[in-house]
C-alpha cells in the first residue's frame, strides 16, 4: 500500500510503477492510498494530482526495494505497505482563465445586449467595450458570469480577463459583436398632382437622424427628424413627373433602403405677352382714296381695312412707337397724311387706360392734304 497527501484543490491522484500504466487512487480528505503490485528488486513508483480543471501537478516519485532485505520482504503477494514513504504531489501554479459563451461575430439589432462566458480559479470577471473602462463582473459558485453591455453601432470589441483572488490576472481575450440597429423610413403620400414650383414632402422614421432627399441629379436635401421620427422638407420640383429618392441614416451611419416617390408638377396656367396690337381707325374726306395703309417706326406697309372708314390693327412694342398713316390715290400718288405717337407702358390694375394728346400740326381734311402732326396713346 503505498499513501500520501494532496493540496486541497486536488480532486484525483494517478500513479503507476515503472512504465506500467497510471491507476487512480482513494482520495479522502486530502488523503490519498493505493494498493500496488511490485517486482522483485528497485520500483520506481510515480504519482501525480490533478484539479478540478484538469491542470495536471508536476509528478514525483519513490524507489521501494522489494525482496531484498528480510525486513522488507512479505509473502502477501507481492503487495507492501510503506512507512514514511509520503508522496505529496504539488499541482502546477493554479491560474485563472476566462472564456466567453456569447459567439465571436454576433450580430445584434438592439444596443442593450447581455455578453456572458465562463471562469475558473477566477474571484471576478472584468469587461469593457472598445475603448471603454472595464467594469467588474461576478463570477457565480459554477463559474458562469454575465453582464449588461450597451453597444455603438457597427463593431464592438468586447475584451475580458479573469482574475483570482490573490489579484493575478489571467491573459485578456476578446470577440466582436455587431450591432446592426434597424432603421425605418416611410412617405406621407402625395394625392394628384401640384401646380406650385415647390412642394413639401413629409414622412416618418425611426432610429434615424437624418434623411436624405433628391430629385435627379440634383442637390441632396438633409433633412433632420423630430424627436418623435417624423420629418418634412421642401424641394423644388420641374414640370412634369419628379422622382424623389431618399434614405434614412442612423447616428452611426448605418443606411435605411433607398425609397422613391414620384412628385407629380403640373404648372398653373401663365400668359406671356410677346407683343401688343393697337387699332387706329378714322374716315377719308375731301377727296377718294384707293387704299389706306400705316407704318410703326418706318416698318413694313400695313393695309387698312375700308377706304372711306378705314381701321388698321399695327403691332407695337413698349415704349414709344411712331405710327405713320398713308393714303393712296386713284392715280397712285402716296401720300402721309397723320404721325402718331404712341407710348405703350405696361397695365394698371390689369385695366387697360387709354389717353390720347392731340398733335400739333397743320393738315387738309381730303386724301390730299398733308398732317404732321404728333399725338401720343399712353396704354395703362
Amino acid at each position: 500500500m503505498v499513501q500520501g497527501t494532496a493540496s486541497p484543490d486536488t480532486t484525483a491522484v494517478y500513479l503507476k510503477v515503472g512504465t506500467g500504466a497510471y491507476a487512480k487512487a482513494r482520495l479522502t480528505g486530502g488523503v490519498w492510498k493505493s494498493s500496488v503490485g511490485l517486482t522483485q528488486g528497485r520500483n520506481v513508483v510515480s504519482v501525480y494530482a490533478q484539479n478540478a480543471a484538469g491542470v495536471r501537478g508536476p509528478e514525483q516519485s519513490i524507489t521501494i526495494l522489494y525482496g531484498t532485505t528480510a525486513a522488507a520482504a512479505t509473502t502477501d503477494g507481492g503487495l507492501i505497505q510503506v512507512d514514511g514513504g509520503t508522496a505529496t504531489p504539488a499541482p502546477t501554479a493554479v491560474v485563472p482563465d476566462v472564456s466567453f459563451v456569447t459567439e465571436d461575430k454576433t450580430v445584434v439589432t438592439s444596443s442593450a445586449v447581455m455578453i456572458s462566458g465562463t471562469a475558473v480559479n477566477a474571484a471576478a470577471v472584468y469587461v469593457k467595450s472598445g475603448n471603454g473602462a472595464f467594469q467588474k463582473v461576478k463570477v457565480e459558485a459554477d463559474g458562469k458570469w454575465s453582464v449588461a453591455m450597451a453597444l455603438a453601432e457597427g463593431d464592438n470589441i468586447i475584451s475580458a480577463y479573469a482574475e483570482d483572488a490573490a489579484k493575478k490576472a489571467s491573459a485578456a481575450k476578446a470577440i466582436t459583436v455587431t450591432c446592426q440597429v434597424p432603421v425605418e423610413f416611410a412617405f406621407a403620400p402625395v394625392t394628384g398632382s401640384v401646380e406650385a414650383p415647390l412642394y413639401t414632402l413629409k414622412g416618418v422614421s425611426k432610429n434615424a437622424v437624418k434623411v436624405l432627399l433628391k430629385i435627379g441629379t440634383g442637390a441632396t436635401i438633409e433633412v433632420k427628424p423630430a424627436a418623435d421620427g417624423s420629418w418634412s422638407g421642401t424641394v423644388a420640383l420641374a414640370a412634369g413627373d419628379n422622382v424623389v429618392r431618399a434614405i434614412a441614416v442612423t447616428a452611426g451611419g448605418m443606411k435605411s433602403a433607398e425609397q422613391n416617390i414620384v412628385v407629380t408638377h403640373v404648372p398653373a396656367p401663365a400668359v406671356n405677352i410677346d407683343g401688343r396690337t393697337f387699332i387706329i381707325s378714322g374716315t377719308i374726306t375731301g377727296g377718294t382714296a384707293s387704299s389706306v395703309f400705316a407704318s410703326v417706326n418706318g416698318g413694313q406697309f400695313i393695309t387698312a381695312t375700308g377706304t372711306t372708314s378705314w381701321s388698321i390693327a399695327v403691332p407695337l412694342s413698349d415704349g414709344p412707337n411712331k405710327v405713320d398713316v398713308y393714303t393712296k390715290s386713284a392715280a397712285g400718288t402716296i401720300t402721309l397724311v397723320k404721325s402718331l405717337q404712341i407710348v405703350m407702358a405696361g397695365t394698371a390694375g390689369g385695366k387697360p387706360e387709354i389717353i390720347e394728346k392731340p398733335g400739333q400740326g397743320q393738315g387738309q381734311g381730303s386724301s390730299h392734304g398733308q398732317g404732321h402732326g404728333y399725338g401720343t396713346i399712353r396704354l395703362k
